[in-house]
């Protein structure tokens, strides 16, 4: 919800995913693993948080700041703070967006993502307090018109997590690589 819209900045309420939830038993189901490291943990839920964005506009590009809340977690310690900067290069019948951002987690969150409490320890999975993490990624998102009304969209991005993230029993690796490909539909 937009409070302010001003030329070259904005004020917004967002509601908005921050973090993927999962249930390790279809994870298990998936993979068809036997004696993982997930039998037995309870489900973790999307972090979908409630807060504030301010934006800053320039010529070709934007800078994002956002400021939330956990809606699902205890209001006082589960919070993120996330900045994005995103720069248009249009090219051609293309529009090529290169962004870059960094985010804070709070120590509540981050353990509720990969910590693993009395409950969950076995012989395998000991007990994990985790604590708060810094996440770095750099994207590139290209999207360019297939019709007057679809549009072809290509994106890439890898995201570098702080080092004691992987400390936790259920993390391999403290970095993710994802690539997209979609198409929109314009009304």
């Amino acid at each position: 919800y937009q409070l302010v819209d001003k030329a070259d900045w904005g004020l917004d309420i967002i509601y908005r995913s921050y973090l993927y939830g999962y249930d390790p038993d279809v994870i298990i189901e998936y993979k068809e693993q036997e004696d993982s490291i997930l039998e037995g943990l309870t489900d973790r839920i999307d972090g979908t948080g409630l807060g504030l964005r301010y934006s800053k506009y320039f010529d070709h590009g934007v800078f994002s700041l956002d400021v939330a809340s956990f809606v699902e977690l205890s209001p006082e310690e589960d919070w993120v703070i996330e900045a994005f900067y995103s720069h248009l290069m249009p090219y051609k019948n293309w529009d090529f967006h290169l962004g870059a951002g960094l985010a804070y987690y709070s120590q509540e969150i981050v353990d509720y993502y990969i910590g693993i409490d009395p409950h969950e320890v076995t012989n395998r999975r000991p007990f994990y307090k985790a604590k708060e993490a810094v996440k770095g990624e750099v994207e590139l998102l290209a999207r360019t018109p297939l019709t007057e009304n679809w549009v072809l969209m290509l994106g890439a991005s890898h995201s570098v997590f702080s080092s004691h993230i992987q400390d936790s029993p259920l993390v391999q690796r403290s970095d993710v690589s994802v690539f997209t490909l979609g198409v929109l539909y314009a009304f």
